[in-house]
């Protein structure tokens, strides 16, 4: 990763994994002999390029698990929310908002980016995970705060106490 006077250096804890094997869509597995995920993959490293090395750490990985669609990434950071979004475009522009997305993630102290603040390519969640450290009763997302207790569900107690 290039570093230098302007790269946060708190940023390279930050890493954004890009599943080099996700298809072109539901539909299309690969264009010209390369998959969805790795044709994401060289325009994140091209995208990134153009951004003089933005402080962020690239990661293929094989596999997020979400095969028979366009591509997966996750973005994470320890102490941060991790992020999986999913129908990825396998474009340049899906790249730019990723990277875009990026920088908002490194700037918030949790990594919570609002949905709307998110760029196009990154509003299909697929999951926000807290992390390890989380107190479950603070609810960040301004639209509808709650607590934790408020929305937990019982596990049917008369079940799990019965005698027959």
């Amino acid at each position: 990763m290039a570093q230098g006077p302007d790269v946060d250096p708190l940023a390279a804890d930050h890493v954004l994994y890009v599943c080099t094997g996700c298809n072109y869509s539901k539909t299309i597995d690969e264009k010209l002999g390369r998959r969805g995920g790795n044709v994401l993959w060289q325009h994140l490293i091209e995208e990134r390029e153009r951004r003089c090395g933005a402080a962020l750490h690239l990661e293929p990985v094989a596999c997020l698990s979400v095969c028979k669609d366009s591509c997966a990434v996750a973005l994470t950071a320890p102490g941060k929310y991790t992020y999986t979004f999913g129908w990825v475009p396998p474009e340049a522009s899906s790249a730019a908002d990723l990277l875009d997305m990026a920088a908002l993630y490194v700037a918030s102290p949790n990594g919570h980016v609002e949905r709307g603040d998110r760029p196009a390519a990154t509003r299909r969640l697929i999951s926000k995970v807290p992390p390890p450290a989380f107190d479950p009763n603070v609810d960040d997302d301004m639209r509808n705060p709650r607590m934790a207790e408020q929305v937990a569900k019982p596990l049917r107690p008369a079940i799990l106490n019965s005698t027959s």
